[in-house]
C-alpha cells in the first residue's frame, strides 16, 4: 500500500542531502509566476451612509439605523449593530430595504423580550416583503411583520414602547392594520392588531414621540392640529387609554423634530420653529405642565434641531445642523444646555465636527456614555457618522477601527515605504492626522508628528529623506504652514515654505538645482507678485519668486522630464503669455514656455514619465494632439512633439491618477467603468507589450484619486469601500504578479511550506509539478524545484 506520509519523509531527507549541492551550484531558470492579487483591506470606524437613529439596548449593544451600506467591517443594509465590548460591527440578517437613496431607517425601539422594531422607508426586511415597519428577533436572526403592517409608499419616523409593552408608531402613514389611523397608531403584541388614537393628526408628519410623567404620549411633527383640538399645532398630548388629545399651550410656530422630557417633568421641543406659545424661541423651547406656558432656552440655536436627550443632571443635550447654540463658540451641531445656569456649552473639542456637520441622533449608553450619530466625521478620533462621548471625562472615541476618511495622495519612497495623505484621522486603525507612512514589510503605519490640519494632494520625497507636502491646510505639525510644508526626516519636525500660498497647492516638483516648482489654485505665493497658480521656492533662502509669467487658471499636475524641462497640466488655456490648451512645456532655466501641439480639449489631472521618456497624460478630455476619442489618457513624445493614443482610453472620461510600472505598463485610477471596451471599475492597466487594456480584478466601487507603485506593489487611494468585491475602505494594496517559481504556495515568501506544497503537487501528478518544463513529472522535477528554492527570489 502506498504510504504518502512515509514518501514525503523520504523526499524531505532528499531535500536535506542535496541542499548544500544546490546552494553551491545555484538554480535553474524559474518559469512559474504567482498571479497578482488584492490584499485584504479594512473597514471604517463607523458607517458608510447617514445615521438617522441610534438605540442603546439593555445589554449595552448599540443599534444604528439610517441610509447605511457598510458598518465597520461588514455590509449592512440600513441597519447595523455595534458591540462596544469587542469593538465589532454586525449586520442584522439582510437588513431592511435596499442600499440605495430613498431607503432608510428612521426609528428603532427595543421590546421587553429583547427583539427590536425598525421603522422607516423601505419595502422589504430580511429579503421578504415587509414594508415600512418590521421586527427583528436576535435568537432566530429573522425579520417579521407587525400584524397587517402599515403599508407601502409611506414612512415611519418615530417609535415608542409603552409601559405595558405595546408599541406606538408615528410618521406619514394614514392607515395601519387596515384601519384609518392618521399618522400615529398603537400596536398590541398580545392581539397582533393596530388601533388609532382618536382622530389622529390632521396632516403633515409625526416626527417625534415621548412619554410624559403622567403616562400621556407627547406627539411632535409638522401637523397643524391633533384630534381636532385647538392649539395643537406641531405638538400635542394624547391619553393612551381614552385617545383624547390635549394642547400644550398654543403649540409652536413650525416643525418639531425632537422631544425630550426633563427630570422635573418639563417638556422640551426642538425643530425649525422660531416661536413657541406665541413668544420668540429659536428652534428649542421648554413647556411647563404646571404653569402651562412655553419659555425659550436662552437665545436658542442658530439652525435646525434634529435630536435631543435629557441629561440626568437636569440639563439637555441638543444635536442638529446649527452652527451655534446660545451664541457660544464651538457649539456647532452638538451642545449642552444647563437648566440651572441657563447656559449653553460645547461638547466637542476644537476643531469640532467636520465634513457634513449634522447630528441627527442621540442616545445614552451605560454610565456616562453618549452616542451621537448623523452626517459628520470627528477627525481627532477617526469617527465616521457615529461616535461616543463620555460626559464625565469629556473624551470622545470612534465606534470600531479602520480608515476614517478618503485618500487624496500617495507617494512611494525610495526605501520601499509609502506616504499617504487625505481627510482621515485614523488609517487602518492607526492614529494619523491627515498624513501617514506605511511599511509594507511589517504592514504597519506611523504618523508624521502632529500631521496636517487639512490634507495634501501632492507629496514629494527629497534625496535627504525629507518629504514635501502640498495641499489645502493651514498647519503642519502644529506650526503655521500655508498649504505647503516639509517634514524633516532627521528631526521629525515640520517646517513651512515661508508664508506659503493663499490657495490650494496641487502639484510640487523638485528641480535639479534644489528649487521647487509649485502649482495649484493660489494667486499669490509668499506674498510675491506674479505668482499666479505657479511659483518657485528656494529652500536655501526660504524665499518665493515668480517664474516670469502667470498661468491663466488652475495648475493640477507637474512632471520633471529627463532634460530638466517641466510639463505642466491643469485647467488653463494660456501660460507664459502663449496659448496653451490645458498642457504646456516650461524650461525653468530659460524661463520659456512652449505648447505641446494642440494640447488637449479638456483638463489634465495627472502626469507620469514612462521609461521610454514619453509622458503619460491623464484627465478629463476626449482629444489630445489632434487625436480624437482618446478617452482621457494619451501619450506625449517630447522627442518629436507628437501624441499617440493608448487604445481608446476610458469611459466615462475622468482619470484622476496615473503611475507607470517598471516594465512600462500604465496603471490609471479615476471615475471610469471601462477601458477600451473592457470592464474596468475605476482602475485599469495598459499592457505595454500588447497595447491592450486589462482590468485589475473587479476594481473599486467608487472613485480612485491616487495610485502609486513600489515596483512589486500597487497602492490605491480614494473614496471607495470595496475593492475586488471585498471590503477595503479608502486604501488598497495590490501585489503585482511576480516571477518567483520557488514560492510554490504563492504566499510571497520562499520557505519550507513551499517544499511540501511542491511535493504534494508532485505526488498528485499536478501539471504544476513539471518544474523542469520538459514534459512529464519525475525525479528531475524535484531537483529542479530544489535548485530554485535554494536560489530564492530577487
Amino acid at each position: 500500500m502506498f504510504d504518502r506520509a512515509q514518501a514525503l519523509q523520504r523526499c524531505f531527507r532528499v531535500v536535506l542531502y542535496v541542499g548544500v549541492f544546490f546552494a553551491v551550484c545555484g538554480g535553474l531558470r524559474a518559469h512559474a509566476q504567482c498571479p497578482g492579487e488584492w490584499l485584504p483591506g479594512e473597514g471604517i470606524p463607523g458607517v458608510r451612509g447617514i445615521v438617522h437613529t441610534v438605540k442603546v439596548l439593555t445589554n449595552g449593544d448599540v443599534i444604528i439605523g439610517g441610509y447605511i451600506q457598510f458598518a465597520g467591517t461588514v455590509r449592512a443594509t440600513n441597519i447595523a449593530l455595534f458591540r462596544p465590548s469587542t469593538e465589532e460591527w454586525f449586520s442584522l440578517g439582510e437588513g431592511v430595504g435596499l442600499s440605495v437613496a430613498g431607503n432608510h431607517v428612521n426609528a428603532i425601539a427595543e421590546l421587553p423580550n429583547g427583539d427590536i422594531v425598525a421603522g422607516g422607508v423601505f419595502a422589504t426586511a430580511g429579503g421578504a416583503s415587509i414594508p415600512t415597519i418590521a421586527r427583528y428577533s436576535f435568537p432566530t436572526g429573522s425579520w417579521s411583520a407587525l400584524g397587517l403592517g402599515i403599508g407601502t409608499n409611506t414612512s415611519v419616523h418615530a417609535l415608542l414602547v409603552m409601559p405595558d409593552g405595546d408599541l406606538v408608531a408615528g410618521g406619514s402613514f394614514v392607515g395601519a392594520g387596515g384601519l384609518l389611523v392618521r399618522r400615529v397608531a398603537r400596536y398590541s403584541f398580545t392581539t397582533e392588531t393596530w388601533s388609532a388614537f382618536g382622530d389622529g393628526v390632521s396632516d403633515g408628519i409625526v416626527n417625534a414621540l415621548a412619554l410624559a410623567p403622567d403616562g400621556d404620549i407627547i406627539v411632535g411633527g409638522s401637523f397643524t392640529s391633533a384630534g381636532g383640538v385647538a392649539g395643537t399645532a406641531r405638538i400635542a398630548k394624547v391619553n393612551p387609554a381614552t385617545g383624547e388629545w390635549t394642547a400644550l399651550g398654543t403649540g409652536v410656530g413650525n416643525t418639531v423634530n425632537a422631544i425630550a422630557v426633563l427630570p422635573g417633568g418639563d417638556i422640551v421641543a426642538g425643530g425649525t420653529f422660531t416661536s413657541a406659545g406665541g413668544a420668540p424661541a429659536s428652534r428649542v423651547a421648554r413647556f411647563s405642565p404646571n404653569g402651562g406656558v412655553w419659555s425659550p432656552l436662552g437665545t436658542g440655536v442658530s439652525g435646525t434641531v434634529l435630536a435631543m436627550l435629557s441629561d440626568p443632571g437636569g440639563g439637555l443635550i441638543v444635536g442638529g445642523s446649527f452652527f451655534q447654540a446660545g451664541g457660544v463658540d464651538g457649539t456647532a451641531c452638538l451642545a449642552r444646555f444647563d437648566s440651572g445656569s441657563e447656559a449653553w456649552s460645547p461638547l466637542v473639542p476644537p476643531p469640532g465636527l467636520v465634513t457634513g456637520n449634522e447630528v441627527r441622533a442621540l442616545a445614552r449608553g451605560p454610565g456616562s456614555v453618549l452616542y451621537a450619530g448623523g452626517v459628520y466625521s470627528l477627525r481627532s478620533v477617526g469617527a465616521v457618522q457615529i461616535a461616543r462621548h463620555d460626559l464625565e471625562t469629556g473624551e470622545w472615541a470612534a465606534c470600531g477601527s479602520g480608515t476614517s476618511g478618503g485618500i487624496a495622495a500617495i507617494c512611494s519612497l525610495p526605501d520601499g515605504e509609502v506616504v499617504v495623505s487625505g481627510s482621515f484621522g485614523t488609517i487602518e486603525g492607526w492614529v494619523a492626522n491627515g498624513v501617514a507612512r506605511f511599511n509594507p514589510v511589517t504592514e504597519t503605519w506611523a504618523s508624521l508628528g502632529a500631521g496636517l490640519s487639512g490634507s495634501a494632494t501632492a507629496i514629494v520625497p527629497r534625496a535627504n529623506g525629507d518629504i514635501v507636502f502640498g495641499g489645502l491646510f493651514q498647519q503642519a505639525g502644529g506650526i503655521a504652514a500655508g498649504n505647503i510644508a516639509v517634514f524633516q526626516a532627521q528631526s521629525g519636525q515640520w517646517s513651512a515654505f515661508g508664508t506659503g500660498t493663499n490657495g490650494r497647492v496641487d502639484a510640487v516638483i523638485e528641480l535639479p538645482n534644489g528649487d521647487f516648482l509649485v502649482g495649484g489654485e493660489f494667486t499669490s505665493a509668499g506674498g510675491v507678485s506674479g505668482t499666479n497658480r505657479i511659483a518657485r521656492y528656494r529652500p536655501e533662502t526660504n524665499s518665493w519668486s515668480s517664474v516670469g509669467a502667470n498661468v491663466s487658471h488652475h495648475v493640477k499636475a507637474l512632471v520633471l522630464m529627463p532634460d530638466g524641462h517641466v510639463i505642466v497640466g491643469g485647467w488653463f488655456t494660456s501660460a507664459g503669455g502663449i496659448p496653451a490648451s490645458f498642457i504646456v512645456r516650461f524650461d525653468p532655466v530659460a524661463g520659456t514656455w512652449s505648447a505641446l501641439g494642440s494640447g488637449t480639449n479638456g483638463s489634465v489631472h495627472d502626469l507620469a514619465i514612462h521609461p521610454s521618456g514619453d509622458v503619460i497624460v491623464t484627465g478629463d478630455f476626449t482629444a489630445a494632439g489632434g487625436l480624437f476619442s482618446v478617452g482621457s489618457v494619451a501619450r506625449y513624445r517630447p522627442s518629436d512633439n507628437t501624441w499617440t493614443r493608448l487604445g481608446n482610453g476610458v469611459s466615462p472620461n475622468i482619470v484622476e491618477a496615473v503611475t507607470v510600472l517598471p516594465n512600462g505598463d500604465v496603471v490609471i485610477g479615476g471615475w471610469f467603468t471601462s477601458a477600451s471596451g473592457v470592464a474596468a471599475n475605476r482602475v485599469a492597466r495598459y499592457l505595454e507589450s500588447t497595447g491592450a487594456w486589462a482590468a485589475i480584478g473587479a476594481g473599486a466601487d467608487d472613485r480612485v484619486y491616487a495610485v502609486a507603485n513600489s515596483g512589486s506593489r500597487l497602492y490605491m487611494g480614494g473614496v471607495f469601500h470595496q475593492v475586488d468585491n471585498r471590503l477595503s475602505s479608502y486604501w488598497a494594496e495590490y501585489v503585482l504578479a511576480a516571477d518567483c517559481s520557488a514560492d510554490f504556495d504563492c504566499d510571497r515568501a520562499v520557505a519550507v511550506p513551499d517544499i511540501f506544497a511542491f511535493l504534494s503537487a508532485w505526488f498528485d501528478q499536478d501539471p504544476r509539478a513539471d518544474f523542469d518544463g520538459v514534459g512529464g513529472i519525475g525525479v528531475p522535477d524535484i531537483f529542479a524545484f530544489l535548485s530554485a528554492w535554494f536560489a530564492g527570489c530577487p
